[in-house]
């Protein structure tokens, strides 16, 4: 297939992480929606931005829109235009240098009838898909800001500095980032996001925030 109208709309910081991922790999980058556009929709804390991008985009493109989906459900999504054509990704900053994206999909998604499309689509990006269950967070992203508010309970609690604390998880772990350098990276809004709607979602005491990563938002 060839990809030629690629359209990218949402928070700037994920949007231009996007177009340096598609021009890496020579993909042109679309400034309008057609119908056979293929919409990546990312933005992550402004929900009623979102929504009225989701509702607008709905009605202008006959293919799937990938949506970032780490903290607004696929399943809550559709209930805002009853597009049932919204396929979730983990797009979520500095996430593009990854090998593999994460997917989700509404429970009662033909999955066969888009799979070819969605991984030809990801392949061209030299990234595999890894599907996931359409849950908040989804994997990666999750898990990582989970990390990130540990460290900063632990900065809190005077176990090392934040520098120390980088150079532990780099050297200790193999991590690309050490963690205070990846909360400036991603946004500590989008980190406190994500934590805030998993705590909503699971009234759990695990995703408790650090009051030093909220000063910090």
């Amino acid at each position: 297939m060839n990809y030629s109208n690629i359209y990218l709309v949402g928070e700037k910081k994920l949007v231009d992480e996007w177009k340096l991922l598609l021009e890496k790999y020579s993909i042109p980058i679309s400034s309008q929606v057609e119908r056979n556009s293929i919409v990546i929709e990312l933005t992550i804390c402004n929900i009623e931005q979102k929504k009225k991008n989701i509702s607008t985009l709905s009605d202008k493109t006959c293919l799937p829109i990938f949506s970032t989906s780490v903290v607004n459900t696929i399943s809550e999504q559709v209930t805002w235009t009853q597009n049932k054509n919204l396929i979730g990704i983990s797009a979520f900053p500095t996430l593009t240098h990854n090998h593999l994206i994460e997917v989700a999909f509404l429970h009662n998604y033909d999955i066969d009838e888009n799979f070819q499309f969605i991984e030809n689509f990801f392949l061209a990006l030299q990234k595999k898909i890894s599907i996931v269950k359409d849950s908040v967070g989804m994997v990666f992203p999750r898990i990582v800001s989970m990390l990130i508010n540990e460290a900063f309970f632990t900065y809190e609690e005077n176990v090392a500095s934040k520098d120390d604390i980088d150079l532990a998880m780099k050297l200790g772990t193999n991590y690309p980032f050490g963690l205070f350098e990846w909360c400036e990276t991603i946004g500590s809004e989008n980190i406190v996001k994500i934590l805030e709607t998993l705590n909503e979602s699971n009234a759990n005491e695990r995703y408790k925030i650090s009051q030093m990563l909220l000063k910090n938002k």
